[in-house]
């Protein structure tokens, strides 16, 4: 299984998101975003956290690319475009927080 390390690295990347803008979202210092990228840090215990991460890179996927590389990823049949946002969240909360 993939570690979380890489799967947030993987959803920073096709979102083109910043250490700093996904700190800003989760009101953290952007030190503790890279921490968790290199695998120094884990997913919080907060599951507030895991569902505000998750939705935050839902709504910056909207793209027919970068759906079809999240179906890739996760092992989903398909991720469409026309798959509401927060179905979308719901499964990348599940697929964040499984190791």
């Amino acid at each position: 299984m993939m570690p979380f390390a890489e799967k947030l690295t993987f959803l920073m990347h096709i979102t083109e998101t910043s250490n700093k803008e996904l700190a800003a979202e989760l009101s953290v210092d952007p030190s503790m975003i890279s921490l968790m990228r290199t695998g120094k840090r884990k997913l919080s215990k907060n599951p507030a956290q895991a569902k505000k991460m998750a939705l935050f890179f839902a709504r910056r996927c909207p793209a027919a690319f970068q759906r079809q590389a999240l179906s890739e990823m996760l092992g989903q049949v398909s991720i469409s475009t026309s798959m509401p946002t927060e179905v979308l969240a719901d499964r990348l909360e599940s697929w964040l927080q499984g190791e």
